[in-house]
């Protein structure tokens, strides 16, 4: 189950711009972001940065 908000968060490091959504299988980002695995192989979790 993915939960949708709202907003983006940037890394700490100044790295990239990302929602806060999690999908289980990777997501079709629109507007110029693209899909990010930012967790693991085992238990990924797809968002969309930019």
């Amino acid at each position: 189950m993915a939960l949708l908000f709202s907003h983006a968060q940037a890394s700490p490091q100044g790295g990239d711009t990302c929602l806060k959504v999690c999908w289980p299988e990777k997501h079709e980002c629109a507007g110029g972001m693209f899909p990010k695995n930012v967790g693991t192989e085992e238990k990924p979790c797809w968002t969309c940065c930019q």
